[in-house]
């Protein structure tokens, strides 16, 4: 990963069939540490059949193809950092309907806040207005 994740941050200095190359040549290196075996330590082996998995439907590496996929989730860990420091200062929700209610409207409110940032109270407006009759 480590590997990867340097490649990821020259990508912009590398010509596209190196790039292309390297990608590969990570991506075979992968595949050959995560071949199907079996592992003496029970924690061991269920990490190797969840990264395998992940890696047989591609997305371990998605972020080397993929445009716009990062290769950490720093910056979703920061979008909702000031949900979670809200939860806490407020003595959490009372009871789980509530936890999932503010998890919900938080995560509406990011996805609105990136898709279409200049329009947030009016996407606010239109997603709580009950529905024109038809």
């Amino acid at each position: 990963m480590q590997q990867a994740l340097a490649l990821w941050a020259k990508k912009k200095e590398l010509d596209v069939a190196d790039y292309t190359q390297q990608v590969e040549e990570l991506r075979d290196e992968l595949t050959l540490h995560l071949r199907d075996r079996v592992l003496s330590d029970a924690d061991n082996q269920r990490l190797l059949d969840g990264v395998g998995a992940q890696h047989d439907r591609a997305r371990v590496l998605s972020f080397l193809t993929e445009e716009g996929v990062e290769p950490t989730n720093n910056r979703a860990e920061r979008d909702l950092r000031p949900a979670v420091v809200a939860r806490k200062v407020s003595h959490c929700s009372r009871n789980e309907r509530g936890a999932r209610a503010f998890e919900a409207f938080t995560s509406v409110l990011q996805t609105i806040r990136k898709t279409n940032p200049a329009g947030l109270v009016a996407a606010l407006i239109k997603l709580l207005s009950p529905p024109a009759p038809a």
